[in-house]
């Protein structure tokens, strides 16, 4: 046994000492990592660089990473060994073609991925790098993907703890395509990315968006969730300040009117709660109708389109016909042309305005630097091209994104402490409590909008995440999004031992943020 583990040992300290480690060339009471593979750094190597130089003039020291990765445990054991180092590793960053593992038997560590693992494996596995962040997971390695290489399948294993608990952040910074273009697009980013970093933008005009069938079309949540943000964006309700709260029912060309909002110059954050899929994101649904020729045209809309759907899947047109025809006693008289080249362009135009696609977000320049999709799929790293990627390898100014590599449950807190941007906080500190699988940072983690004052919240949450003293200070806040942040912490610190105080909170707390951070811990 000891012999094993020596061999073990001692593959890990080889598989170090293989990658090119370079030291942060500043001094700071964190650190951060730049993860980049060979083929990346010898094509884009001064993008690279630039990017790394403005994260250390940001004020955190930053290794550099670089090599041939050919598995996941390489890049594992070299952050076992960075996170062993002083200063305290706060966040990752990966570049380029970082092996991606591919998560099996831990789908209750996700919000709503529930699929057999019959099926395919690249199916039914999670895209995660919590296999990297969190370094508390055990897992057993599975086996390579024999067609896409990257791909590195795990097991979680019986005795891992069965919770995310992450000790670092870690984005990706992933372009899709092949060859040669991939490296250019990957340069342009990184070059602009560097380049922004000087200009320290604040945080004063936000737009949301909620899309159809989002937490079941309730007016009621839209409502309450705009409640929710006044409390966490304050400045932005007020002179100055700019929040834009879309619904999908506001207007039948919602599509327009988002992708010009995104090109706002001012335009700081945005967020989209909707539903997605790796290359869409679903905006409006059907429109609603209101007179009854409306009515009648929407109903055989929707017939046509489960016979198209039939046709592509190469079922009997027929029976798909006839099935609606008797389910809502409608004349088969209706459907006579319905493959007429005329209808057929006519369906798929009004289609094509119902949701965002790859090409309409290449065709914009989108300005919010930061923007959260809260939508399925939206972040799926292992698809040729997907909607994260495409906005921050755009014209535009998004350098980071949060979005999901397999589908995501509605009815969660998406919004979860978001305040705490208003600081100057890292968006990958922010994320780094969002506790599943799915959820990614795409693009720069150490993105961070101009706080207002001087503040060491940022730097606390690595280095204070157990002085039970700091937090209880923020407990106390006069600012929703601190106290909210202290209640959490006081929780990761005591655990059962603090319910009490959880209870008085949640019956006692004037915000609605507070009250349900305390609610969440409870639970």
């Amino acid at each position: 046994m000891k012999l094993l583990m020596m061999a073990v040992l001692c593959a890990a300290v080889l598989t170090v000492q293989a990658a090119d480690i370079s030291a942060p060339r500043t001094k700071g009471k964190t650190s951060f990592a730049v993860i980049v593979d060979k083929a990346s750094y010898d094509n884009a190597g001064k993008a690279v660089d630039a990017y790394r130089t403005s994260v250390e003039k940001d004020g955190l020291p930053s290794y550099l990473v670089v090599a041939e990765w050919k598995n996941a445990e390489d890049v594992r054991a070299v952050l076992r060994d960075l996170a062993s180092r002083k200063p305290a590793l706060e966040g990752v960053v990966f570049i380029g073609d970082i092996p991606i593992p591919m998560l099996r038997n831990a789908q209750h560590m996700t919000t709503a991925f529930k699929l057999d693992q019959e099926a395919a494996w690249t199916r039914s596995s999670v895209p995660t790098d919590r296999v990297y962040d969190d370094l508390d997971m055990k897992c057993t390695f599975l086996k390579q993907d024999s067609t896409n290489r990257l791909l590195n399948y795990y097991s979680l294993d019986a005795d891992s703890p069965q919770r995310v608990d992450r000790e670092f952040y870690s984005g990706r910074i992933f372009p899709p395509g092949t060859g040669v273009e991939r490296y250019r697009l990957l340069e342009t980013y990184l070059l602009r990315v560097a380049k922004q970093k000087e200009e320290r933008v604040g945080l004063d005009h936000m737009m949301t968006f909620t899309g159809h069938g989002y937490n079941s079309e309730s007016l009621n949540a839209w409502e309450n969730a705009a409640h929710a943000l006044k409390e966490q964006f304050p400045r932005l309700y007020v002179p100055g300040g700019v929040i834009q709260s879309y619904n999908f029912a506001m207007s039948d060309e919602m599509k327009a009117n988002l992708l010009t909002s995104l090109q706002a110059p001012s335009l700081d954050l945005a967020v989209f709660h909707a539903h997605g899929s790796d290359d869409l994101q679903y905006i409006i649904g059907s429109p609603t109708p209101f007179t009854a020729d409306q009515h009648l045209d929407a109903v055989k809309k929707f017939v046509r389109g489960k016979m198209a759907q039939a046709k592509r899947r190469k079922k009997s047109v027929d029976e798909a016909l006839d099935y609606y025809v008797k389910q809502y006693d409608i004349p088969r008289s209706w459907f006579a042309n319905a493959f007429a080249d005329s209808i057929t362009a006519t369906d798929s135009v009004a289609d094509y305005k119902l949701d965002i696609h790859l090409e309409d977000i290449a065709a914009i320049s989108p300005q919010p630097r930061f923007i959260m999709f809260d939508e399925c799929f939206n972040g799926n790293f292992t698809a040729d091209d997907y909607v994260a990627a495409k906005y921050i390898f755009g014209r535009g100014k998004t350098v980071a994104t949060v979005a999901n590599s397999v589908n995501v449950l509605q009815d969660q807190w998406a919004n979860e402490n978001l305040g705490l941007l208003n600081y100057g906080v890292r968006v990958g500190a922010w994320h780094k409590s969002r506790r599943y699988l799915e959820s990614h940072i795409i693009g720069d983690p150490t993105f961070r909008y101009a706080a207002a004052a001087v503040n060491d919240i940022g730097e606390a949450l690595v280095l204070r995440a157990k002085d039970a003293g700091y937090w209880k200070k923020h407990a106390a806040s006069a600012d929703p999004s601190l106290r909210a942040l202290g209640v959490s912490m006081l929780f990761s610190i005591g655990g059962a031992s603090y319910e009490k105080e959880l209870l008085a909170v949640y019956h006692r707390d004037a915000s609605f943020n507070v009250r349900l951070a305390a609610l969440r811990c409870l639970a």
